[in-house]
């Protein structure tokens, strides 16, 4: 296996990683997130190809290993909670809604010019979620760090009605088999 550059400052996707049991280092790209004017359905795999690439002019000979979310309710994006009161504000007004959560991955490798781009979509729909279900959820699994306030790999799963996706580690940030099927891409070439 190549060298391996995770371009990430999230745990969470490092968390994934190590589940593939190969080495990879991590270096978290400094790159600005606003982009007016895209499509939330493609925002997140430019983003993921901007880290993607930003990691590998520092690291030309490395598969750099890009990727993004971004969750969408009701035709806007959702953001990290960042304090308490944020995170249960967005739990309700999450109650009862759909929300589809683009994952964005690029695999990108400078020496033979490849950058394989993709979205993996993912759909949740909430359950009703009282104040009181919210405070009580953020008050034991605070999830200020993550886009919708819930972490669907712990507690969250309880506000959960259904998901609807082909990669259960696309919703934590992740799509490890679009992932794999990139990496042998690059492996056979």
């Amino acid at each position: 296996m190549k060298n391996i550059i995770l371009a990430s400052s999230s745990m969470y996707r490092k968390m994934l990683l190590d589940r593939l049991q190969i080495p990879y280092k991590v270096v978290s790209p400094d790159v600005d997130e606003s982009n007016p004017g895209v499509p939330l359905s493609e925002l997140a795999s430019l983003l993921a190809q901007l880290k993607a690439a930003t990691v590998s002019k520092m690291h030309p000979n490395a598969i750099c290993i890009g990727a993004d979310q971004v969750p969408v309710c009701e035709g806007k994006p959702l953001s990290k909670p960042g304090t308490i009161e944020q995170n249960i504000v967005q739990l309700q007004q999450l109650s009862g809604k759909t929300v589809t959560f683009y994952a964005g991955l690029c695999v990108f490798y400078a020496p033979k010019a490849i950058c394989l781009m993709s979205t993996t979509p993912t759909i949740v729909r909430f359950y009703p979620i009282s104040r009181q279900q919210a405070e009580e959820y953020v008050a034991r699994e605070p999830s200020l760090d993550c886009a919708g306030g819930f972490k669907s790999e712990g507690l969250g799963i309880t506000l959960i009605e259904s998901i609807e996706s082909t990669d259960p580690t696309a919703l934590i940030g992740l799509p490890l088999i679009q992932l794999v099927r990139d990496l042998r891409v690059i492996e056979n070439i």
